[in-house]
């Protein structure tokens, strides 16, 4: 990385890895529950996984986009932020 302040995006698309994966993790829950092998309705029910998964698609969208801006301003600066 050219400037130091470049790290910070590290941070935000590792938690977007993170984020992308419990969601893949709550749309199996749902699939699995849809299908009807719903073994987990006491512990997580499907409105609230459905909600859940929603949830982690805006957060972890946003964590990338703020990762990118931290990647990229500086590029564009020439400059730390």
């Amino acid at each position: 990385m050219k400037y130091e302040s470049q790290r910070i995006a590290y941070w935000f698309f590792a938690t977007c890895m993170l984020l992308f994966g419990l969601q893949i993790v709550y749309g199996f829950i749902m699939a699995f529950a849809h299908a009807g092998m719903d073994g987990l309705h006491d512990v997580i029910p499907f409105h609230t996984a459905r909600a859940t998964h929603t949830n982690l698609l805006v957060m972890w969208n946003l964590c990338g986009f703020m990762g990118a801006a931290y990647y990229i301003v500086p590029e564009e600066a020439e400059r730390e932020l």
